[in-house]
């Protein structure tokens, strides 16, 4: 519907600013501006389609949000046979954004991404992967409002990653708190 629709796009604008200002306050190696905006701004694109397909799709990402044990999308399959990252994954190769960008997408919900063999996923991707996890908690804290367990599940990789603890994420956060909004 059209609410749900102009919630989903604000909350993806939100989302793709906050990874820019992220990108830039951070200095994510290999990660320019443009990339973690567009990253964000598509992140979740598979939704409004599994939506659009599924009438009981807002249960499941109720479900997929408060599901501390399970993987966001493995709740997607099992209900639907179908999650977001990848269908994400798919209509943003179909657009062509960056093989970057895209692999980003299909595997933004997979935090085992950044414990895997070295090159299995490309650098640049898990950055974005990373930033991406800072920014929607980012969201979370300054706006909040997109609450999942997302964070407590893979929050910590994510800044291990970026080279940070979550004290100095925090800090900066308070820092930089005008900024997002």
């Amino acid at each position: 519907d059209r609410l749900s629709m102009e919630r989903f796009w604000d909350s993806s604008g939100k989302l793709a600013s906050a990874a820019a200002v992220l990108a830039l306050r951070l200095r994510v190696p290999e990660i320019n501006r443009e990339a973690a905006y567009t990253y964000g701004l598509f992140q979740n694109c598979g939704i409004p389609v599994l939506m659009q397909r599924f009438p009981d799709y807002k249960q499941t990402l109720a479900l997929a949000n408060q599901s501390a044990d399970r993987m966001f999308t493995a709740i997607e399959d099992e209900r639907h046979g179908a999650n977001h990252a990848t269908t994400g994954y798919l209509l943003t190769k179909s657009w062509h954004l960056t093989a970057t960008i895209s692999h980003a997408i299909r595997y933004h919900h997979d935090y085992s991404v950044f414990s895997a063999p070295e090159g299995t996923h490309p650098p640049e991707a898990l950055k974005l992967i990373a930033l991406g996890m800072l920014a929607d908690y980012a969201v979370q804290t300054v706006f909040g409002q997109n609450f999942s367990l997302e964070w407590q599940k893979g929050g910590a990789a994510a800044l291990a990653h970026l080279g940070l603890d979550a004290q100095r994420f925090d800090e900066i956060l308070a820092e930089d708190r005008a900024l997002f909004v």
